[in-house]
């Protein structure tokens, strides 16, 4: 019984592992993997997602799902409600999702949002020093 359940627990923990090294590779193109919709920040040629940045760092608003649909990114400062960036862009039929670059942002809190048909789809927290 005992090495059923460790084949068992070793199948689940490379299930695991392989979905998300899919996430966090921004292999956005292969229609066969399919994710949770998320939204996060993350810095330009790395995927991880991140919550805090340099004043000069690149910024980049990814959002996975969504195939075929029209996706509104925005962000907005946390301490005014004032959107200060917004673009819209269409992810392909085939596509898993899309990441964006940001334009550089002052020091501040920021929500990053992501909104399909006028529904807010997912949130991100996050800072810039």
């Amino acid at each position: 019984m005992e090495k059923k359940e460790s084949s068992l627990n070793i199948a689940v923990l490379l299930l695991v592992t392989v979905a998300m090294a899919t996430i966090l590779s921004g292999c956005y193109t292969s229609a066969s993997v399919t994710s949770k919709p998320i939204v996060y920040t993350h810095a330009v040629g790395d995927f991880t997602p991140r919550d805090n940045f340099g004043r000069d760092e690149a910024i980049k608003i990814a959002v996975h799902g969504y195939s075929g649909k029209s996706v509104t990114f925005k962000i907005q400062n946390v301490a005014t409600g004032r959107t200060i960036f917004q673009r819209t862009k269409y992810i392909p039929k085939d596509w898993n999702g899309m990441s964006i670059n940001v334009d550089r942002l002052r020091p501040g809190v920021y929500y990053a949002r992501a909104m399909v048909q006028g529904n807010r789809v997912g949130n991100w927290t996050f800072s810039v020093q």
